[in-house]
């Protein structure tokens, strides 16, 4: 039964309430009479029951037109970045044995990338420590760094003393002293990077 939404649209698996011209997809410029909840229900219902054939389909496509399907991805990525760092997210959330496989792997493979970016930074700290700091500051800092340390151990979880104003920001850097030091989840303060 086909029913008249709000806009002389029609919904032929819709039994309800008149829909607005949103509820609708579109194809070749022209408003689909099915609405969209319908044609996802539709899509879900045939993949489950061809899930194999679909799926081999699939993937015989993208083998025979790889530079297409990969710029096509590429495209998207640029266009949902949103999408992609949730997606991202999730799927470090879901795999944490792979992220340790792919770290390690990195790691190993780019050992003198890490050990100049690490000294990179170390210079940066010794650059960004001011003269004129106290004994007491430095004594103040230890503690922020030991603190962070205890806590780690004593919640389970990892810390880490971050930079409020990072000392390699983009358009302005911190110094290295107690008054931009806190302590954050070791995630956050990757999340973070050079931001403030």
């Amino acid at each position: 039964m086909t029913k008249t939404c709000s806009n002389n649209s029609h919904c032929s698996h819709v039994d309800g309430p008149k829909l607005s011209l949103d509820e609708f997809g579109s194809k070749l410029g022209k408003i689909r009479a099915i609405c969209k909840k319908c044609v996802s229900a539709y899509n879900s219902k045939r993949y489950r029951i061809n899930k194999k054939y679909i799926n081999f389909i699939t993937a015989k496509y993208q083998k025979d037109n790889r530079k297409r399907c990969t710029e096509l991805a590429a495209n998207w990525r640029i266009n949902n970045p949103d999408k992609v760092k949730v997606s991202k997210k999730r799927w470090v959330k879901e795999n944490p044995s792979k992220v340790a496989q792919i770290s390690e792997r990195y790691r190993s493979s780019n050992s003198g990338k890490i050990n100049a970016r690490n000294a990179k930074y170390q210079l940066a700290k010794i650059q960004r420590t001011p003269k004129w700091l106290t004994l007491e500051d430095c004594r103040r800092m230890e503690r922020k760094y030991e603190m962070a340390s205890l806590m780690s151990d004593f919640l389970g979880v990892d810390l880490h003393v971050d930079h409020i104003i990072p000392l390699q920001g983009e358009l302005v850097s911190g110094l290295h002293v107690p008054e931009n030091l806190q302590i954050l989840l070791a995630s956050d303060n990757l999340g973070k990077s050079n931001k403030f």
